[in-house]
């Protein structure tokens, strides 16, 4: 049996190599450095987070990850997202793959183990593992101001009154992350999410790719929850996707309005949020659809390059009973394909 290890920094050319020739397809991590820095590289440890098993001083396998943790009464606790896992096709080399994930089990006992947009020949893997896998959600609200859409496929937004009405609930939109410290009663949310203003900091404030902005969901002067979102152009068209949610999902029932007159004073063609794990009831109360595949709708996801069609995005869960709000923030999903 191979032990498997962290990749150590000096050797990264090596993983980079390995995954350029095992890849099936070219791929920006290999392409470009910082991008693979950031997500990876651990720099405290001087080694990536990536597991590596060799024979003979050669790769044979890798399998990345990507850490969500919290300390829940000084225990760290959270989600090791899984990312590339690749093995070298040899007939000798039949369990290495297999064994980096028991690896990772024994390392993190106390954490929840996942990975979103799997591949579909994947699929029975992560289930004899004894993954939960699944879709995600994809909900969506189209801009009633728009009378010609480019982007996406939907029938004119006609049903909404888009006048604002007398509401305790407000959307506020800031590109700044303090107001996280200043409510502290966000702090309740954090053991259900496994995320914290260390995660949200790091991933989304402080990213040197994307501008994300929150979008917060206030009553007075107290934030309940907020979206994490980021603004994609295509051609000059422009949509808003939210990509995680944090806080209170009750209060997602309450913004209906004050989220459709905030999209109708922007031109953003739609909004949209894949997720698992926030009941449709609360989504359908604050106004979104949810995007149920067929030929008539088409919510676009990919915009690098941008493809007019519809996306299904997988997810895996283990253990198989976990219980876990799962979003397109998650995992490696938002990061840039070009650069």
């Amino acid at each position: 049996m191979l032990k498997p290890t962290f990749c150590k920094k000096e050797n990264s050319k090596e993983l980079i190599d390995f995954i350029k020739k095992n890849w099936p397809r070219k791929n920006i991590l290999t392409e470009n450095r910082k991008l693979f820095d950031w997500l990876y590289l651990n720099r405290q440890s001087k080694t990536y987070n990536f597991v590596i098993s060799k024979s003979k001083n050669k790769i044979l396998s890798c399998l990345g990850i990507i850490k969500n943790e919290v300390n829940l009464r000084t225990k760290k606790r959270g989600v090791i997202w899984l990312t590339m896992w690749l093995s070298v096709k040899d007939k000798k080399n039949t369990n290495s793959g297999i064994d980096l994930f028991y690896y990772l089990i024994k390392k993190y006992k106390k954490h929840i183990i996942g990975t979103v947009g799997l591949n579909e020949s994947t699929i029975l893997i992560y289930k004899i593992l004894g993954f939960k896998t699944g879709y995600l959600d994809h909900y969506y609200i189209s801009n009633p101001n728009i009378k010609k859409f480019n982007l996406v496929k939907v029938p004119i937004n006609k049903n909404y009154n888009t006048q604002r009405r007398k509401s305790s609930f407000h959307i506020e939109v800031t590109n700044k992350i303090n107001f996280y410290k200043k409510n502290i009663n966000l702090k309740k949310y954090e053991n259900f999410f496994f995320k914290n203003y260390t995660y949200f900091r790091s991933k989304y404030y402080e990213n040197p790719f994307y501008k994300y902005k929150f979008y917060l969901i206030n009553k007075k002067k107290r934030t309940l929850g907020f979206f994490v979102g980021r603004v994609c152009t295509y051609k000059g068209n422009k949509a808003l996707r939210f990509v995680e949610y944090f806080g209170s999902k009750s209060a997602l029932a309450n913004i209906k309005y004050s989220l459709m007159f905030f999209l109708n004073k922007t031109n953003y063609e739609y909004v949209d949020f894949y997720n698992a794990g926030i009941e449709n009831k609360f989504l359908k109360k604050s106004g979104f659809k949810l995007n149920k595949f067929k030929k008539d709708i088409v919510i676009p996801n990919y915009f690098e390059p941008f493809k007019r069609e519809n996306i299904k995005l997988r997810y895996a869960i283990w253990p198989d009973k976990k219980i876990l709000p799962i979003f397109k923030g998650d995992c490696d999903q938002d990061r840039p394909n070009v650069i």
